[in-house]
């Protein structure tokens, strides 16, 4: 089992082909990023989400990892597990920076857990959850997923955050996600996390590394932190860098208005991980996932669960700012107080939506059938300009989408044809078959948007020029429903 946990995205692929599992379930994990420690604790809700269907994810359990746990004494079994180290990839060697490409090529989220493995007396609940899910979010969104382990040391941490930043600096990844879910807390006024060995690691050596980042790269860059901002008790060190200009990372001197930090809780706070049931804040809690629109109940922390389903939404054209504001509102509804700094810049340190770099982008032709309701035959509108009014049209359903959220997107095929179907007394239905071309699959939603807003607006311009469009035709003149449709499906597959 821990073996399949360490495995990358890549040796994922080629041990679930090697178990049997049907090939476009194999590249749909892949596309997705889900490595062998996401795949293996992932439940189907969450599977579910990148289009998973239930008897593939039932396939994944009982041929793959099922089998880790309890394998067959049936040796002809093609469930008997094979040596999962044979199919580590050539970067997986066991150690993250070995599984990490010399090179980013999407935005980047580093996932800190902290959460003392050794003493159990002392573990944050649901601090587990909070990592899985995020981790999980970020993957649906095209994020390249760094996590960090339980057991480091102040100074192996710092010593990989120095790797981090460098190889963030060698290409233009756009953005970089930092988040840190454990133990914390407060000395000589700076927050930091606090190592099982108990130092205190101020979090100002972090964001140093991310205003410059932003400085050099003009990367945008967000901190989430996770964790309490009480004094901290004593016996606990102060951890203090080495090397040439490293306590700037400690002090004052560097401008810190080009990042957004959020904190679960204020200053002088302790973070809240779980509500006691039957408690009013536990009542608070529940009413906010009726009340709220988009929130969801899950296994986790209450700050946990919300930045995980608000980031999630990444659908419209100011998706991330909303995400950010509404987490605010929300935990600020349960009285967690959260606090945000810098959040007066939102608009200038975070870009409104997380775009899909290129090197992910899938294609996909799209074919919209739009039906037009119309009094004039068909053979009597085009017997003498069709190709006028064909290019009209196609002009009209061409202009303004040529580019999306993430992509491009292009008019390939359009053809009209009647359906010959009466509706209304005397009324004929058209139809117009139009292929598209976009970039990125995602923007599907955004065209078809874009077209119901584009086909209307041709309705009511042949109205006005007196053509074949009736207002007769539907009881509210206002109302286009019943002259103009539009629908959006996926190109047919023969």
């Amino acid at each position: 089992v821990s073996e399949f946990k360490g495995l990358n995205a890549d040796g994922v692929r080629e041990y679930l082909s090697a178990k049997g599992i049907e090939q476009h379930v194999v590249e749909l994990l892949h596309e997705n990023g889900l490595d062998g420690d996401s795949l293996y604790n992932a439940k189907y809700k969450t599977l579910k989400e990148i289009d998973l269907k239930f008897n593939d994810y039932v396939k994944i359990r009982n041929n793959a990892t099922d089998p880790l746990i309890k394998p067959s004494n049936n040796p002809t079994d093609p469930r008997v597990p094979m040596e999962v180290s044979d199919f580590k990839g050539p970067n997986a060697d066991g150690d993250q920076k070995s599984r990490e490409p010399e090179t980013f090529r999407s935005p980047v989220a580093l996932v800190i857990s902290n959460n003392y493995p050794d003493k159990k007396a002392l573990q944050l609940r649901n601090l587990r959850h909070d990592v899985d899910n995020i981790k999980h979010v970020l993957k649906s969104l095209r994020f390249h997923v760094v996590p960090w382990g339980e057991d480091e040391t102040p100074e192996d941490f710092y010593r990989k955050l120095g790797e981090f930043y460098d190889k963030c600096l060698k290409t233009d990844i756009g953005l970089v996600f930092v988040f840190y879910y454990g133990h914390g807390g407060r000395s000589d006024g700076r927050d930091g996390m606090i190592f099982n060995n108990l130092t205190h690691v101020p979090l100002r050596i972090v964001e140093h590394k991310l205003v410059l980042l932003n400085q050099h790269r003009h990367t945008k860059c967000a901190l989430f932190f996770n964790a309490c901002r009480n004094d901290i008790p004593g016996g606990v060190t102060d951890f203090r860098p080495e090397g040439k200009g490293s306590m700037l990372e400690l002090g004052d001197t560097y401008s810190q208005d080009k990042v957004l930090v959020m904190y679960a809780c204020c200053s002088g706070k302790t973070t809240t991980y779980h509500f006691y049931e039957g408690t009013d804040s536990h009542a608070r809690f529940q009413g906010l996932f009726l009340q709220r629109e988009g929130l969801a109940v899950e296994p986790g922390s209450p700050f946990g669960i919300v930045l995980k389903t608000r980031l999630r939404d990444n659908v419209s054209s100011y998706a991330l700012h909303n995400a950010i504001r509404l987490i605010i509102q929300d935990t600020n509804h349960i009285n967690l107080r959260v606090e945000a700094k810098n959040i007066q810049h939102l608009e200038s340190i975070l870009p409104a939506f997380v775009r899909i770099p290129k090197a992910l982008r899938q294609r996909e032709t799209v074919q919209v059938a739009i039906f037009l309701l119309t009094k004039v035959p068909y053979t009597d509108m085009f017997k003498n300009n069709f190709d006028e009014e064909h290019k009209a049209i196609r002009k009209d359903l061409a202009v303004g989408v040529k580019r999306f959220r993430h992509g491009k997107c292009s008019l390939t095929k359009m053809q009209a044809c009647p359906e010959g179907w009466r509706r209304p007394p005397e009324s004929l239905e058209w139809k117009l078959l139009v292929d598209y071309e976009i970039e990125a699959k995602e923007d599907k939603e955004d065209l078809k948007k874009k077209l119901e807003s584009k086909v209307k607006r041709y309705v009511r311009k042949n109205e006005q020029m007196g053509c074949f469009f009736d207002n007769s035709i539907s009881p509210n003149p206002e109302n286009l429903e019943g002259m103009a449709d539009i629908y959006l499906r996926d190109w047919p597959r023969f």
